[in-house]
């Protein structure tokens, strides 16, 4: 499920160009498309596994998808 949400996305982040809004100079174009894929699925993200894991882990592989690998604001 997260994965087909992120695939999905991404696909939208390149052809609405939506990623240029929050374009970051310093990143190339791949990099502000993963940054902005992963906000978009941060979003729902509970949602698609919530069910699936405890709450502890499912804090922990949150953590580690969007808070240590590519940070993400929220």
């Amino acid at each position: 499920m997260v994965e087909e949400k992120a695939r999905f996305c991404k696909d939208v982040a390149w052809t609405t160009r939506f990623f240029e809004e929050y374009k970051n100079p310093f990143w190339t174009l791949e990099e502000n498309v993963e940054m902005v894929t992963r906000s978009m699925v941060r979003d729902g993200f509970l949602d698609l596994v919530g069910t699936k894991l405890s709450s502890k882990n499912l804090e922990a592989l949150e953590a580690v998808l969007f808070d240590i690998i590519y940070p993400v604001r929220r």
